[in-house]
């Protein structure tokens, strides 16, 4: 049976992906795992002799991710669509002149470096990260389901400590993830 996760561990991870990298969840057990290219390299060579004793020991846990079951790989930058992410923020702009900036700016080479000088300079940042995290959300919870994998939200008291976990589809517990 899957474990529980957490819908804020993925979409934290989720936020993290890049071109260099790949990320797992262990159905079994919820944890993530993130690899480097250099590390899923040095996990498909047989030879760990050579390897530094400190990557060594994350060698196991990379093959069995690589290995599949019962490690996923997450969605990758590439699957979350960076770019349509940013369009749809500029088309729901209600600023024209804004929507207008935002929309020239993620046109061409450096559009992502172009649109995050833009949402500075604008002073909407704030909005886009809000906007950002949400649409990560909606990715993670498709494929958590599409995964059938039951997760939670975590939800924090004052001193940041999870108090409490409540299953998306409406049943509750006191899991830690």
């Amino acid at each position: 049976m899957p474990a529980t996760v957490s819908l804020d561990d993925i979409v934290e991870a989720l936020g993290l992906q890049s071109e260099i990298s790949q990320t797992f969840l262990n159905r079994e057990t919820g944890e993530i795992l993130a690899c480097t290219e250099e590390e899923i390299s040095l996990a498909e060579e047989e030879d760990d002799e050579r390897t530094p004793q400190w990557q060594q020991k994350m060698l196991p846990k990379v093959r069995e991710a690589l290995n599949g079951k019962p490690w996923l790989e997450l969605p990758t930058k590439f699957e979350i669509h960076e770019w349509e992410i940013m369009q749809r923020f500029a088309d729901k702009e209600e600023n024209e002149e804004h929507r207008r900036e935002l929309l020239r700016a993620i046109h061409g080479n450096g559009a992502f470096r172009h649109f995050r000088d833009t949402i500075y300079r604008l002073g909407i940042e704030k909005r886009w990260y809000r906007f950002h995290d949400e649409q990560l959300k909606e990715v993670a919870i498709e494929w958590l389901e599409e995964n059938q994998i039951p997760f939670s939200e975590k939800k924090k008291n004052q001193k940041g400590e999870n108090t409490d976990l409540t299953d998306a589809r409406g049943s509750s517990g006191s899991r830690k993830v």
